[in-house]
């Protein structure tokens, strides 16, 4: 055998033997949909170290080829070790295997490292197997690298902030669940494009004046940030927040190195994420609410009167009830929208009563009151008003709008909304 032809044989062999060890790896892979428990093989410190994660596909991985967006999600320090059972207690993973329906509309990856026992996320090295592991998952999923997002809770949250310093332009955005400040100077300068999201209670200590202190000083280096305080609580607020698609829906919006999404949810609209419990009328009226009017948020929305969406209503068609959540405290809408710079955009509302009540219909762009009217018998002909509001003052920015249901006398205080429609020429 001469030498040319031996050295053909060889890179084809080569060849063969690195195709190979391709399949192998990527049928060291899970490819159905679900919950599995893995190991990721790396080292720290010299030693050998065997780092238990959990990963969770789709329910339609297998018949579908397309890339999707991976969460991370790094657990506290109550849920260390290599078992795999502690991934479950807390976070999406235990989100989505305790929710059948958020399980069900879950379109993203998720990745759940366990730290080691006797190892904290800050521990010198540990951002760096996180970051590892995070690749070593991408290559093995379909994954979209444009698309994917760290969070964590308590020593995950403060880990979050650290896996985010030891990775380079890995993530689309972040949101650390009650944090503590980190080496802010480094954070400030390396944090870039990456959205941050930080999630606090107003009572949690440390924790609390942590986010704040980091929230001011990336904004002062002019990164995007959205600080949400939940007011009252202590230490705990993520419960609600990975339990709620809204949630992911939120850091989904977001593309590595892309601009601020449009119609962005503001802080109100997530602050009111952590009162939706999985039983509430706003969490029951979540649903039928999103299909008639998909980038608004529905908050304190009371039960009585039967709310949620009517297939006919007083000669309309697909009308909206809501109701107030008691005599103090109005049912509100709210969504942000970037209102355009030319034309002559406006805020057209179709809304109607029952007809032995009336309510008081408040709008409100960014904080302040733009009209102010009662419905009922006396302003609604034949059961509606209609009501365009000019947004001609607004044009150009991104305004978050709130529609009040204020209860007048409480009796009979529903609101129909059979249209409520942003307009421009």
């Amino acid at each position: 055998m001469n030498g040319a032809r031996a050295s053909r044989l060889l890179i084809a062999l080569l060849a063969l033997t690195a195709c190979a060890a391709a399949r192998a790896a990527t049928t060291a892979f899970p490819t159905t949909a679900g919950h599995h428990n893995l190991f990721f093989e790396t080292t720290l410190d010299g030693k050998p170290l065997k780092l238990a994660y959990a990963l969770f596909l789709p329910r339609d991985y297998e018949t579908r080829t397309a890339k999707r967006a991976l969460v991370v999600f790094l657990v506290g320090a109550g849920e260390v070790g290599s078992d795999h059972r502690a991934i479950y207690v807390h976070g999406p993973a235990a989100a989505l295997q305790r929710d059948k329906r958020l399980g069900d509309w879950a379109e993203f990856i998720v990745l759940s490292p366990q730290c080691p026992a006797g190892k904290r996320w800050e521990t010198p090295g540990m951002p760096k197997v996180v970051v590892d592991c995070i690749k070593h998952v991408s290559r093995g999923v379909r994954v979209d690298t444009d698309r994917v997002y760290l969070t964590g809770l308590s020593m995950g949250g403060t880990g979050t902030w650290h896996v985010a310093l030891a990775a380079e332009n890995l993530f689309a955005a972040i949101a650390p669940i009650c944090a503590q400040a980190v080496q802010l100077e480094r954070m400030a300068g390396h944090i870039g494009t990456t959205t941050a999201w930080i999630i606090v209670g107003t009572a949690d200590g440390s924790y609390t004046t942590g986010s704040r202190t980091m929230a001011e000083t990336l904004r002062v280096a002019g990164a995007d940030v959205v600080l949400t305080e939940v007011p009252n609580a202590g230490h705990g607020v993520w419960g609600p927040y990975y339990a709620n698609r809204r949630f992911y829906e939120f850091l989904l919006l977001h593309r590595r190195g892309g601009p601020r999404p449009k119609r962005r949810p503001r802080g109100e609209q997530l602050v009111s994420i952590a009162w939706t419990p999985p039983g509430s009328v706003d969490a029951r009226l979540a649903e039928p609410f999103r299909k008639i009017l998909p980038w608004w948020t529905l908050f304190n929305c009371g039960g009585d009167m039967d709310p949620g969406l009517k297939p006919e209503l007083n000669g309309r068609r697909n009308v909206f009830v809501t109701h107030p959540l008691n005599p103090q405290t109005a049912c509100r809408m709210m969504t942000s929208w970037p209102v355009p710079k030319r034309g002559r955009p406006r805020l057209r509302l179709v809304v109607g009563h029952h007809p032995e009540g009336d309510w008081q219909l408040i709008v409100r762009a960014d904080g302040k009151e733009v009209l102010k009217r009662i419905v009922g018998k006396a302003t609604a002909k034949d059961g509606w008003l209609e009501v365009v509001v000019d947004l001609a003052p607004w044009a150009g920015k991104d305004v978050f709008f709130e529609l009040l249901n204020q209860p007048t006398g409480w009796a009979f205080e529903a609101a129909y909304w059979a249209t409520v429609r942003f307009e421009t020429d």
